[in-house]
């Protein structure tokens, strides 16, 4: 009994290590239903530090899969032991597989490149073998004392068991061979054993057996400082951008100095607008240009001209008043804005609302507007030369910004382009353009929206237009571009304020400037007294002026100024309440942005809203998975 209790206890255990030992060598050789009997890594590193990777896969599927995949990573941390850890960041480009394949890229911390092979509509088992092939750039690597190959030849991310090793390196040049060291293993080990390995003259060839899931097989050789010859095609178009805008910058500030640089500007004292100039006239004069709200002063200027009245027609609206535009007499002056204003009002009755003057009065409008914003009238006050250069410093914003926005597509990464070069792009960018390109339009808004939407559109599609050309690059942004985005940038605003400034004035232009300033100024600064007796002398002073304080943007300061000045009700307005200057000015206000509204609306508008042989025995200072690429893969 107790030999049949021996003989029990015997078989038993002898079942549970027969057990355990299949359980771990199908552990070993079915990880995830496949296994890599061999992998091939043929490397060509060039002189640019670009790695051209031949990877030749011979897989076994226990189970039925699609197909494989295969990560490698663009970005992450090398780990040198006993040195400094430094970031790396990598493209992968000119990516060819024996078979179909889809290619899709994930960012953040670790980014990386996801190569999916196979088919979702067949599977496979058994022997199958992959080749992949794919340049991998590293470019400059930043390190000041030394150049390094340090690479993962397998990454630690493979999810099953692999055989075997194979690999060969091709150096572009000489190197010192007692610097190579290879390390496998979980990250971060320094295990260098039985890694078998020979050198002849720039090629290393080697192999090692028995990768565990999540192992890797790393080579790091010390280089010279200087090794890679590293040429940045991008960074060269970033230098030449850079030198651009330099360039264009400088062109305009000499242009500047030399015909754009105003004289100095010296106020007058003046109590009444200069040179008989209108409301219209002086906002011109001015601003350099007029918009719809400077022809609606004229309502008021010709009020009180006695050529027409305003009256209040029921009780008023705090937002919508009530009121009627009534002819007086037929208008005898000479000024042609005056006449055209004039009979626009008055073309059909001699009774007008803002109901009569919407959808119909914006072609008056526009005739004015064009006729004092002409290129003669400009003329006057400008000098002709800063107008030219004026036009030329515009092109030099529009060349400078879409350097700026090219900067950015040439050189995307998520989530740097995400946070960064769009929000600039459409935040920044292009509004400048937006508003350079419609600044003397009257088109509405809308027309201006999709004017920079398409122009948004193609500067992006010339960026990747220029990325296609340059192969399948994945780029991110340097020093060097960051640096350019920079430049661009801010050049593009030292250009646009070039731009702003550039436009010298006539003698005659910064003579009527500084008598508008110095009217400007004693409107503002007026004492009481003095206006009281400006008043007595003439009694219309406060609505003399009142229509050219709307233009100089100064209504409200000047109306206050009369509260407690005793001035009388002018002819030209009934009101049906008692007068009083400042519901009489908040009156004006509203009626005056009422009318402009009216006057601009236009139909369209209303209906349209890294010799000898050896078996490793150094890491070479580095870890197992801790250079740049390797990576890993999986079934599915």
């Amino acid at each position: 009994m107790k030999k049949l209790k021996k003989i029990l206890g015997g078989t038993l255990i002898v079942v549970v290590l027969l057990v355990a030992s299949l359980i771990y060598v199908n552990g070993l050789t079915s990880q995830g239903g496949y296994e890599i009997k061999n992998y091939d890594v043929n490397i060509e590193v060039t002189e640019g530090n670009i790695l051209r990777v031949t990877e030749t896969i011979d897989a076994y599927f226990h189970e039925q899969r699609h197909g494989i995949y295969r990560t490698i990573p663009t970005s992450g941390v090398i780990d040198r032991v006993g040195r400094v850890d430094s970031k790396f960041k990598a493209s992968v480009y000119g990516i060819n597989v024996s078979e179909n394949y889809t290619k899709s890229s994930t960012y953040g911390t670790d980014s990386e490149v996801t190569i999916k092979i196979g088919d979702a509509n067949k599977y496979v088992t058994g022997d199958h073998k992959y080749v992949i092939s794919y340049n991998y750039y590293l470019g400059d690597d930043n390190l000041k004392d030394f150049d390094e190959l340090y690479y993962n030849i397998i990454g630690t991310d493979w999810d099953c068991n692999i055989d075997k090793v194979t690999f060969k390196i091709s150096m572009p040049s000489d190197f010192d061979v007692s610097n190579i060291g290879f390390s496998h293993g979980e990250k971060g080990t320094i295990n260098s054993e039985d890694v078998s390995y020979n050198v002849d003259g720039t090629v290393i060839t080697g192999s090692y057996e028995g990768l565990r899931p999540n192992e890797a097989l790393t080579i790091r050789c010390e280089l010279p400082e200087g090794y890679f010859k590293v040429i940045d095609f991008i960074n060269i178009i970033d230098y030449i951008f850079i030198g651009v805008i330099i360039i264009l910058v400088l062109v305009a500030f000499s242009k500047w100095l030399k015909y754009g640089k105003d004289k100095i500007v010296i106020p007058t004292v003046e109590f009444y607008p200069p040179e008989n100039l209108n409301s219209l006239e002086l906002a011109f004069n001015y601003k350099t240009k007029v918009d719809g709200k400077d022809v609606t002063s004229l309502l008021i200027y010709l009020a009180n001209q006695g050529y027409l009245k305003i009256e209040e027609t029921e009780q008023k609206s705090l937002f919508k008043p009530k009121f009627k535009i009534v002819k007086l007499r037929e208008y005898d002056g000479e000024n042609s804005y005056e006449r055209t204003f004039f009979n626009g009002l008055f073309r059909t009755k001699d009774e007008v609302t803002t109901r009569d003057l919407r959808d119909r009065f914006y072609i008056t409008q526009d005739r004015i507007l064009s006729s004092v914003n002409s290129k003669s009238n400009l003329n006057t006050i400008i000098d002709k030369k800063s107008l030219k250069y004026k036009k030329i410093t515009t092109l030099f914003v529009v060349i400078a910004v879409i350097l700026a926005a090219l900067v950015g597509v040439l050189n995307y990464e998520v989530p740097e382009i995400a946070l960064f070069c769009v929000p600039f792009s459409l935040g920044v960018i292009m509004p400048l353009v937006m508003l350079i390109l419609t600044y003397r339009t009257n088109q509405p808004i809308i027309s201006k929206i999709v004017l920079t939407f398409f122009l948004g559109i193609f500067i992006f599609g010339f960026g990747f237009a220029i990325k296609e050309m340059l192969g399948d690059h994945e780029f991110y942004m340097n020093n060097v571009d960051y640096t350019a985005l920079g430049v661009c940038s801010i050049g593009a605003i030292a250009l646009i304020v070039l731009r702003q400034i550039m436009p010298a004035r006539t003698k005659y232009g910064t003579e009527v400037l500084g008598k508008i300033k110095g009217f400007k100024n004693f409107l503002v600064n007026a004492k009481k007294d003095e206006l009281e007796q400006l008043v007595l002398q003439h009694p219309t002073y406060f609505y003399d002026i009142l229509p050219y304080t709307y233009v100089l943007g100064i209504s409200d300061k000047w109306i206050k100024k009369f509260e407690e000045i005793n001035i009388s009700s002018p002819e030209w307005y009934n009101a049906q309440d008692n007068f009083n200057v400042i519901n009489f000015g908040n009156v004006m206000n509203r009626t005056l942005a009422s009318t402009s509204s009216a006057m601009s609306s236009s139909p369209s508008e209303s209906s349209g809203g890294s010799s000898g042989s050896s078996s490793g025995s150094s890491s070479g200072g580095g870890s197992s998975g801790g250079g740049s690429g390797g990576g890993g893969g999986g079934s599915w």
